[in-house]
């Protein structure tokens, strides 16, 4: 990925990732999930789990 974002100014996406073993679409994929990595809100949400709390609240709210 980091080859491709070297020379991607001065050769498309496309025809890189046709010389390469990789799918044009897993090239743009990939930003999107390095980015859920380093969300800090996302890797909380990994590390603890919301669904009783959901639920109780929920039930506060008369299941609205």
């Amino acid at each position: 990925m980091a080859f491709i974002d070297a020379h991607r100014d001065s050769h498309w996406v496309g025809p890189i990732c046709a010389v390469l073993p990789i799918a044009e679409s897993a090239y743009y994929e990939h930003p999107e999930k390095r980015a859920d990595q380093r969300s800090g809100r996302i890797a909380l949400d990994r590390t603890r789990n919301c669904a009783p709390e959901i639920r109780r609240v929920l039930q506060d709210n008369w299941s609205v």
